[in-house]
């Protein structure tokens, strides 16, 4: 009986000192309410996180949580009428993730590499990509019987992981690899699912 005690006890102690503690709260426009929340870890791998988007170099959304370390990567795609960059910071020390992250981005410059991107209903249009965008994409959803596209650079694949739940989303590595075509788009009918996500 004494040795179940204490492989309870064992199992009580370490799963406390495994547990890491993270503010956890999102703040859209730059909101400042707070709250802090547990975070367990299962393999020690978890980290506290810090992700600002930044829509045409501005801040539009913090989101302080808990994160795995494979998603402490900063990336961009560029759909030419948005351009969206995410900014990751990750730490392991408790309620390390309060720092701010910077209101604006600075600007990168052409990098070379160019892609396709829409105007309405032309896809035709070229887009000279910026910094790390290293890619061009398409991204593609039916709303209402009707395909709606975007095309532009993207730093990496894994730039669109957010989108891929509601999205079609392909990635390419040739300079104007992603085909023209005419289609239609509405950029509000892409940003709004994009931030519902992003808020759960």
């Amino acid at each position: 009986m004494p040795r179940y005690i204490s492989v309870i006890l064992i199992i009580v102690f370490c799963s406390k000192a495994l547990t890491l503690s993270c503010y956890n709260y999102t703040a859209l426009y730059n909101c400042t309410a707070s709250s802090q929340a547990g975070c367990s870890t299962i393999n020690c791998d978890s980290k506290c996180g810090l992700v600002g988007i930044y829509n045409n170099g501005k801040k539009v959304f913090t989101n302080r949580t808990c994160v795995s370390p494979g998603s402490c990567v900063n990336s961009s795609f560029n759909l030419g009428v948005v351009k969206l960059a995410f900014n990751a910071q990750c730490c392991g020390a408790d309620l390390c993730n309060n720092q701010d992250l910077p209101e604006t981005l600075q600007k990168q410059s052409y990098n070379g590499k160019r892609c396709y991107t829409c105007n309405v209903t032309d896809c035709s249009k070229i887009l000279d990509c910026e910094g790390d965008e290293n890619q061009c994409i398409s991204v593609s959803y039916v709303w209402i019987n009707n395909t709606i596209t975007y095309k532009g650079c993207a730093s990496s694949c894994d730039t669109s992981n957010i989108l891929t739940s509601m999205y079609r989303v392909q990635c390419c590595t040739g300079d104007l690899c992603n085909d023209a075509q005419d289609t239609t788009q509405s950029l509000v009918l892409l940003l709004a699912p994009l931030l519902y996500i992003l808020m759960i």
